[in-house]
């Protein structure tokens, strides 16, 4: 989230880091980070390590740019590689500025490290208010390591980005807020208001994030993380925007996986090169996510085993997950079942079917995986041998709906209308959503399936009108 000035040479585009600045210098002038609105360094470092400001400047930046695009788990916590924070803070530096952040502005509880899995997670302070400020970085040391280390991730980027990566991130330019926007900023409390205005000062400032996940082609960009309150008020070409999403959308992926030739859906040319790609010349930073791509080439190459496991429960569980009624038909298992859901009924079941299902690897098993094995024996045990083995499901589940959305449905439509993606979704212009349906049923129709969909505003009381009119 670290920011840079940089003129590209093809054409002088922008890209890689939260906040970028265009400027018509050929090299990198100032490096900028984001912090608490309320950090003051001098009050939180001792005396002696306030030459080294900058590195707890660093790490709260990156902190709150990982929460900012969604890159955190379900409590909250976002990862942050030791390796990289060594390198860019010192050996001994890093557990100092680790400890002296810890209470005030970082919570104490940590998201323990497991080795090949997950890094060592961290979250901002629950009690933490305001927004957030900009600070500019001076520490030369610093500032060359994180250049450095810049440069390695925008080369690694592009030689990840395929044609529509450039075509999407191009198309979110035309993405502005309205200022209605800070009345929901105000109604925020504790981390979230710092971190939700931390994405609003992006539309404002017009450094709009835009990045491809190494392993699983996932795009994260400006909307990403913005809350849906806030989102009301994003406009794409002057006006409102509307999206047209999967339902559920990683269950039905699983049951096509399992029931279906998965056909133009497998990303063949990118499993073949990414078994093919040495070891190096990756940046060791990249490890963990080198290792998420190799888990997911495995698991694609390994799908005759796991069709042995199919039973005819798997076919009634990818019929119900691809007709989009899963989540409703889990919601009244559960009641039978006796299990007792928290808050919203539907939204607490699709957030435990990632969590206790998907991730499933026989080291547990919560309520609602005991009813998803009781309905459905068969998907449980291939669930469990798909994470005992690979460690990665859901990264290959994200993978899948990253070629259907991004690669095969994004195309037909990114030089007709403006569009922005987000994960199983695609947003764009109220108007311009029977064009993104139809898009998808095209898709639909060439790979044999059909996914249900959603739209939002419902498309039958908005996006039809205005076409037949």
């Amino acid at each position: 989230m670290a920011e840079r000035v940089e003129r590209k040479a093809n054409g002088g585009r922008e890209q890689g880091a939260m906040f970028n600045l265009a400027n018509e210098a050929e090299h990198v002038k100032a490096l900028f980070a984001y912090v608490p609105e309320g950090f003051n360094a001098a009050e939180c470092l001792p005396g002696a390590m306030l030459v080294r400001a900058d590195s707890a400047h660093w790490l709260l930046d990156t902190i709150i740019h990982r929460a900012c695009i969604g890159r955190y788990d379900e409590d909250g916590f976002v990862g942050v590689d030791s390796r990289i924070a060594r390198d860019m803070m010192g050996r001994r530096m890093w557990p100092a500025i680790r400890t002296a952040l810890s209470g005030p502005w970082l919570d104490e509880q940590v998201r323990p490290h497991i080795a090949g899995v997950r890094c060592r997670g961290y979250r901002l302070n629950p009690q933490l208010s305001g927004g957030i400020r900009r600070v500019q970085l001076t520490e030369p040391g610093l500032c060359e390591r994180l250049r450095r280390f810049m440069a390695e991730y925008q080369a690694t980027q592009e030689s990840e980005m395929l044609p529509i990566h450039a075509q999407l991130r191009e198309a979110q330019c035309s993405l502005t807020i309205r200022p209605e926007a800070d009345a929901v900023l105000n109604e925020l409390v504790g981390p979230a208001h710092a971190l939700q205005s931390a994405l609003v000062a992006t539309y404002r400032n017009r450094r709009l994030p835009f990045s491809v996940a190494f392993g699983t082609g996932r795009v994260f960009n400006s909307l990403t993380g913005l809350k849906s309150d806030l989102r009301e008020h994003v406009r794409l070409a002057g006006q409102p925007i509307g999206c047209v999403d999967l339902s559920g959308a990683q269950p039905a992926l699983l049951g096509l996986m399992l029931t279906r030739p998965l056909g133009p859906l497998f990303p063949f040319e990118w499993v073949k090169r990414r078994a093919n790609i040495p070891p190096y010349p990756f940046p060791h930073w990249l490890a963990s996510s080198r290792a998420v791509a190799d888990r997911v080439v495995s698991l694609l190459s390994d799908l005759f085993s796991l069709h042995r496991l199919v039973d005819v429960d798997t076919y009634e569980f990818s019929e119900l997950a691809c007709a989009g009624s899963l989540y409703e038909y889990l919601v009244d298992a559960c009641h039978a079942a006796g299990v007792s859901l928290r808050g919203e009924p539907r939204r607490w079941v699709k957030k435990r079917v990632l969590v206790d299902v998907l991730n499933y690897d026989g080291s547990y098993k919560s309520d609602l995986a005991r009813v998803v094995g009781s309905k459905w024996p068969s998907v449980l045990a291939v669930v469990h041998r798909a994470n005992a083995s690979h460690r990665t499901l859901i990264a290959t589940l994200q993978r899948l709906e990253s070629r259907l959305v991004i690669e095969l449905v994004a195309p037909r439509l990114v030089e007709r209308v403006p569009i922005v993606s987000l994960h199983d979704a695609i947003y764009c212009r109220l108007p311009d959503q029977p064009a993104v349906v139809e898009a998808f049923e095209e898709t639909f129709a060439e790979l044999g399936f059909r996914l249900s969909l959603k739209c939002s505003p419902d498309l039958d009381a908005y996006g039809r009108g205005v076409d037949d009119a």
